[in-house]
């Protein structure tokens, strides 16, 4: 990414932040608003500026550029505060989005990238009903059957059914429920076949994800201003736990190419003293021979001098033994 990209999404984050906070404290209807006025931006300039600088450091790893797109996407999900009711509708319909990004996320880590055929299964069923699941209760949901009665106009409904409502509610709650348990399953068993530097990198990013996905849910279903602030102080840490199992996964990368440039180093040093030892080991055998051919033309000159042909005799031997 430049640094112009990277100075316009900055200047965007900014303006969307400010943008939510104002929408956010201007609300008629929403509670918990000084939660959602500190956190709502918070969270995502948290995501955008963790996910510029990993995507700056590593531009081909595309861990970075869903950590941006899902600050924004959060950002976003908070203009359910607004009181314009086209606004609210997009964001209660579509708000839901962030979760989608955030499932993309979490499976993907560490390399951004979806490799196996469950993953983009379960990547295309959250950028379905993340955003879509509780679409079928909103056309039977004013108000009251919103628990809202100061929220705008849902530009959805068809009708007001409290039934229906309730019925479409709890479909989108059991597609909720049942793509978490897949997810969990599946984050289990990656996470049994790491290795030790690998789960390094998975533990603090699996289980900031899951916790942050668990408390929203509490919050969201209506547990109160306690639950907001955890929920959201939750998701504020959740992109430094995924900037830090980046570094991890570039320190053990560094690690991993230390050990095979020394395994490299002490290879080519056996290789050298093999060599040495060989061209010692023929250089001098070579001179033995010699020496054993040379005593051999000394003992035939020394034919009729008992003492000296002994002395020769045992000479050879000698050199003999040591080839």
């Amino acid at each position: 990414m430049t640094i112009a990209r990277m100075r316009a999404v900055v200047v965007a984050a900014v303006l969307a932040g400010a943008g939510v906070c104002a929408i956010v404290l201007a609300s008629d209807h929403q509670e918990a608003k000084a939660a959602f006025a500190i956190f709502g931006p918070a969270v995502g300039w948290g995501f955008i500026g963790t996910g510029l600088y990993a995507w700056r450091r590593e531009p081909d790893n595309r861990t970075g550029m869903l950590m941006v797109l899902l600050g924004f996407a959060w950002l976003f999900s908070s203009l359910e505060a607004s009181d314009v009711p086209l606004v609210y509708t997009l964001a209660i319909t579509l708000g839901g989005l962030w979760g989608s990004l955030f499932l993309h996320l979490g499976i993907s880590f560490p390399s951004g990238r979806v490799t196996t055929s469950l993953d983009r299964w379960l990547v295309r069923a959250g950028y379905v009903i993340f955003p879509l699941a509780f679409a079928p209760g909103l056309l039977f949901s004013g108000p009251e059957e919103l628990d809202c009665p100061r929220c705008p106009e849902n530009l959805l409904l068809i009708r007001p059914d409290e039934d229906l409502a309730r019925l479409g509610m709890a479909l989108g709650g059991l597609l909720f429920g049942s793509l978490f348990v897949v997810v969990v399953v599946r984050t289990v068993r990656v996470w049994r076949a790491a290795g030790p530097l690998e789960r390094l990198q998975l533990t603090p990013v699996y289980v900031s994800a899951l916790l942050t996905f668990l408390l929203v849910t509490i919050a969201r279903s209506g547990a109160g201003d306690a639950a907001w602030w955890a929920a959201f102080i939750s998701a504020w840490l959740t992109p430094f736990a995924f900037l830090g199992g980046l570094l991890r996964r570039r320190i053990s990368v560094l690690v991993e190419e230390l050990h095979a440039s020394r395994a490299r180093l002490v290879e080519a040093g056996d290789a050298e003293r093999r060599k040495l030892e060989r061209d010692l080991h023929d250089g001098a055998q070579a001179r033995l021979v010699a020496l054993a051919l040379l005593l051999r033309s000394a003992r035939r000159r020394a034919e009729g001098q008992p003492e000296l042909e002994a002395l020769l005799a045992q000479a050879q031997e000698e050199l003999q033994t040591s080839l």
